[in-house]
């Protein structure tokens, strides 16, 4: 089922929302080494396997080859369908390349969704979630979510300013680690 489905019942705990994360952070590494751009990753496009805690990505009518792409938003329906998503590269109002960073600025606002329950930006304004996409900061997330562990988000890069996030998610071997029981250094510890 889409992932939005599961966000509608009680919020994903901690464990479950890394062990989740690090899956996503792996499938968009991979289509990005294969030099797919998905350009529309949220809730909607995220399918949930709550039996199995698995997720795998689906919608691709949006992605593209990654060499050379210089391109603006393809459609008014891809602004329409995942704006609160949205990477402002994405948004047309910027002069900047869309290229693999932009799928995670996108998974950057589902996974403040799912540690949240909301989208880091709401609006019914169109034109004011592109505002706040390209010049504001997202609530913190212990103002939505004060379950979530003071240590985590000091180290946590979902708590870096927004529009950094995905800088902090341009290198997926490095962001995975620190999310990974099974790697020394951590931020979470194996059960």
């Amino acid at each position: 089922m889409p992932l939005r489905s599961f966000l509608e019942s009680p919020r994903l705990s901690l464990d479950s929302f890394f062990k989740l994360a690090i899956q996503l952070a792996t499938i968009l590494a991979d289509l990005h080494r294969q030099g797919i751009i998905h350009q529309s990753v949220n809730p909607d496009s995220i399918l949930f396997n709550s039996a199995a805690d698995e997720v795998c990505l689906a919608d691709f009518s949006f992605a593209t080859r990654a060499v050379g792409e210089t391109r603006t938003p393809q459609s008014r329906r891809l602004l329409s369908h995942a704006l609160a998503y949205l990477s402002p590269e994405q948004t047309g109002r910027m002069n900047r390349t869309i290229d693999y960073r932009t799928d995670f600025y996108s998974l950057g606002g589902a996974f403040y969704e799912m540690l949240t329950g909301a989208p880091p930006f709401r609006s019914d304004d169109p034109m004011e979630l592109i505002h706040l996409h390209i010049a504001k900061t997202p609530p913190s997330l212990t103002e939505t979510n004060p379950e979530i562990p003071e240590p985590v988000l000091r180290q946590n890069p979902i708590h870096l300013r927004f529009q950094q996030l995905r800088s902090s998610f341009s290198q997926p071997k490095i962001s995975r680690s620190k999310f990974d029981p099974s790697v020394e250094g951590s931020l979470i510890t194996a059960s």
